[in-house]
C-alpha cells in the first residue's frame, strides 16, 4: 500500500445480524489530511471511526495506517489519538493524571512523562490547570484535556467523534478555528465525525458524506456542495430544490442547457453526457435563485411565483415561493436580510444562477 496515505481501509464490512452497518467501505487519507466522515445517524461513519481505531473489528477488509496492517490489533497498539464524545474524563483523576494515562501503559519514565503533559497542554492552552479535576473545569476547557490527551501521546492519527457537539454555538465555532489551527500547526492527519454540515464544510480538506453503510461521495468542501454526487448528498448537505426538466442541447465543458416546467430554460452543470429530450431532475440551492420583484409578465428563462413563507433568519432571509405553473410546487430561496422584506402573497419572479444536474 502507498506510504503516503495515513490511513487506508480496503473493502471493509460489518454486520450485526441481518443489518449491513459498514457496505465495503474503502477510504484513503493523505498524510497531514484534515478529513470529516458526515452523514446522518445510523449511516456508518462512527463504525468507520471505530474500526480505524479498533475499538470493532471488521467482518471483511483491512486497515492500514501509515503502511502497516493493523485490521486486528488492538487500539493501544495503533498509535492512535482518539477524542471522545463525551471526552472520557475520568472524574477521579487530575487533568496531570488522565493525561499521563496514556503515557504510563507505553511504559515511559516519569520525567518523560511530566515533559509530555506540559507540552500537550500548552498545544491547546491549559498551562496551569494540571492539578484540577474535570469538574472543576468549563465544557470548552474539558475538550480541550480530551485533545491533550490525544496529543500527548505522539500519535501519527488523531480521530475525533463529534467532539464539539455538547458544547453551546459560539464556543464550537471558537474551537473549531483553535482545532483546524492545531492541526496545521502540527501537521497530524485528523478524521473528524460529525452529523454537523458547517463543521464538515468549515474545517475539512476533504468530506466523506455516507449514507446505509456506504460512500457517497468523497472530495473536497467546495465540490461536495456545489457538485453534489447525487440527490442524497445535495439534500443532506445543506438545502436544495429539486426542479424536474428536460434536456434541450449539451453545452461542452461539462455544461447543458435545461428546459423548466414554465418554458424557461437554464445552465446547469452536467456530471455526464445526456440526450437531449432526456428528463433530469435538477438541483438548485436557495443562493442560487435570484428574487426580482414582480413587474408586468414575466421575460422568458424567469420563474414566477407567489411569496408563500417568510423565514427570518437574522443574516439572510428565506423564501418560500409556490411557482405559477405548479402552484404544488415550492422552492426556497435566500436574500440578504439588508434588503426590504417581502410579504407573503408578494408576487415574485426569480432568476436562476446556477443549477446541477442530479444524477439519481
Amino acid at each position: 500500500m502507498a506510504g503516503n496515505f495515513d490511513i487506508e481501509l480496503s473493502h471493509c464490512g460489518k454486520r450485526y445480524g441481518a443489518v449491513t452497518v459498514l457496505d465495503d467501505v474503502s477510504l484513503q487519507v493523505r498524510r497531514g489530511e484534515f478529513i470529516t466522515v458526515l452523514g446522518p445517524s445510523g449511516c456508518g461513519k462512527t463504525t468507520t471511526l471505530r474500526v480505524i481505531g479498533g475499538f470493532i473489528i471488521p467482518d471483511s477488509g483491512h486497515v492500514s495506517i501509515r503502511g502497516r496492517e493493523v485490521t486486528r490489533l488492538p487500539p493501544y497498539r495503533r498509535n492512535i489519538g482518539v477524542v471522545f464524545q463525551n471526552y472520557a474524563l475520568w472524574p477521579h483523576m487530575t487533568v496531570a493524571e488522565i493525561l499521563g494515562f496514556g503515557l504510563r501503559i507505553r511504559k515511559l519514565g516519569r520525567e518523560e512523562i511530566a515533559r509530555r503533559v506540559d507540552r500537550a497542554l500548552d498545544m491547546v492552552q491549559l498551562t496551569g490547570l494540571k492539578d484540577r479535576y474535570p469538574r472543576e473545569l468549563s465544557g470548552g476547557q474539558q475538550q480541550r484535556v480530551a485533545m491533550a490527551r490525544a496529543l500527548a501521546i505522539d500519535p501519527e492519527v488523531i480521530i475525533l467523534d463529534e467532539p464539539l457537539s455538547n458544547l453551546d454555538r459560539r464556543l464550537r465555532e471558537e474551537l473549531r478555528i483553535e482545532l483546524k489551527r492545531l492541526q496545521r500547526s502540527l501537521g497530524v492527519t485528523m478524521l473528524f465525525v460529525t452529523h454537523d454540515q458547517e463543521e464538515a464544510l468549515s474545517m475539512s480538506d476533504q468530506v466523506v458524506v455516507m449514507q446505509s453503510g456506504r460512500i457517497q461521495q468523497i472530495a473536497d468542501p467546495r465540490t461536495v456542495y456545489e457538485r453534489p454526487a447525487n440527490r442524497f448528498v445535495a439534500g443532506f448537505l445543506g438545502s436544495a430544490n429539486f426542479l424536474p426538466g428536460e434536456l434541450v442541447e449539451n453545452a461542452g465543458e461539462g455544461r447543458a442547457r435545461i428546459r423548466l416546467g414554465n418554458g424557461a430554460v437554464v445552465g446547469a452543470y452536467a456530471p455526464s453526457v445526456k440526450p437531449a429530450g432526456e428528463k433530469v431532475t435538477v438541483i438548485i440551492r436557495p443562493e442560487w435563485l435570484v428574487l426580482e420583484r414582480q413587474g408586468d409578465q414575466p421575460p422568458a428563462n424567469q420563474l414566477a411565483g407567489t411569496v408563500g413563507d417568510v423565514i427570518y433568519e437574522g443574516s439572510a432571509v428565506r423564501y418560500g415561493i409556490k411557482l405559477n405553473h405548479d402552484p404544488e410546487t415550492s422552492v426556497f430561496l435566500q436574500e440578504r436580510s439588508n434588503v426590504d422584506v417581502l410579504k407573503p402573497g408578494d408576487k415574485v419572479r426569480i432568476n436562476v444562477a446556477n443549477a446541477v444536474i442530479a444524477t439519481d
